[in-house]
């Protein structure tokens, strides 16, 4: 899971190093809801690189360091963790308004 840029200017290619940004960490909560609403496959997933490469959920500059936007995502994840997926149908009335109709 996760998304591949371009590399840092001025960095090695073979390292795989890349900024993180919020656009990462959309598409971790959008894979990690895909996994959950199919949790009766999905038994387990995991990020395999978590420190200054591909969707990293630490970067660090010597001894500099910071949490990435995609470290969160997987922290407000934790709440799934060993959790019972409880499917849920929403029904209701046609909504409509002047200028938008939207079916049940």
């Amino acid at each position: 899971m996760g998304t591949w840029h371009d590399v840092e200017p001025g960095t090695n290619r073979g390292f795989l190093y890349q900024q993180n940004s919020l656009r990462d960490a959309i598409v971790a909560g959008l894979t990690l809801n895909i996994f959950n609403n199919h949790a009766q496959r999905v038994k387990m997933a995991n990020i395999a690189q978590t420190v200054n490469v591909l969707q990293a959920m630490i970067l660090t500059d010597g001894p500099k360091m910071l949490l990435t936007p995609t470290y969160y995502v997987y922290l407000l994840y934790t709440v799934h963790h060993d959790a019972t997926l409880l499917p849920t149908e929403l029904a209701g009335p046609e909504y409509a308004s002047r200028r938008t109709r939207c079916p049940p």
